[in-house]
């Protein structure tokens, strides 16, 4: 079931963001002794299905939505090599058209490719590769827009692990390629692991993309919702419309430009 927090205010220090669009989160379960927490998944929608609204006093819910202004929202300058976040593109909701709306939102290029046309390798994927960085020709850009949610290269590619996850306008082939093998020089090198939009890099040349908050602890979001029960009851007696709900940012986040 999905939870709407309408009222979450924005973080301390940001700019409000005038958008109706609300971003949904997921409940990840932790394992091996990490911590639970809802995890970027989507754009919300009301024709998607998330099991049913649930009820105020609800604590424990898979989905949460929130306002666009609320995850951190910024527009920023992304210069430099970017990997796909791993495993997003198996997941329909989590990158795909829908993400362009927040690019929109916030001001970038949502009509052209921002990965410049080319693919790029090194040892990042190949360990027993130690050349130089190799353009990969077979490769080029093709099919529709997306909003890629992309890491810079060398960063924790798992969704959830990373404070900050970007997003960009690219392709769809730049979005779902697979490189599993090269060969170079005589020599075939394989990839350490394989997956959609995976044994690739792509650079950035000082395109304008987006900055959203990769994941909210689970104890931010039952906060949150605690916040909203009392809005909304608050509001029920009063009549009237109370103050916007008083919003925790999440701990530990490392903004990377």
């Amino acid at each position: 079931m999905i939870r709407l927090l309408k009222h979450m205010s924005i973080p301390e220090g940001k700019k409000a963001v005038k958008s109706d669009l609300m971003i949904v989160y997921r409940l990840q379960k932790g394992e091996n002794g990490k911590a639970d927490k809802y995890v970027l998944y989507d754009v919300y929608s009301e024709e998607s299905d998330y099991g049913g609204e649930a009820p105020a006093g609800t604590e424990e819910v898979e989905f949460v939505a929130v306002p666009l202004g609320s995850t951190g929202a910024d527009a920023v300058t992304l210069d430099g090599c970017y990997v796909n976040v791993k495993g997003s593109s198996a997941d329909p909701h989590i990158c795909g058209k829908s993400w362009l709306q927040v690019l929109s939102i916030l001001g970038c290029d949502t009509e052209h490719c921002q990965a410049g046309g080319k693919f790029y390798v090194d040892d990042s994927y190949f360990p027993n590769y130690s050349g130089d960085v190799l353009e990969i020709e077979d490769f080029s850009c093709g099919g529709r827009m997306v909003g890629g949610h992309l890491v810079p290269l060398g960063c924790n590619q798992q969704p959830g692990e990373n404070d900050t996850v970007y997003l960009a306008t690219i392709c769809n082939n730049h979005n779902t390629k697979q490189l599993r093998q090269f060969t170079y020089q005589g020599v075939t090198y394989t990839a350490s692991q394989s997956g959609t939009g995976l044994g690739f890099f792509m650079y950035l040349d000082d395109v304008l993309g987006a900055e959203l908050y990769g994941y909210m602890t689970r104890a931010t979001i039952e906060e949150a919702i605690r916040a909203e029960d009392d809005f909304e009851r608050k509001a029920t007696e009063e009549g009237g419309s109370p103050e916007r709900v008083p919003h925790a940012v999440p701990s530990g986040r490392t903004i990377r430009r």
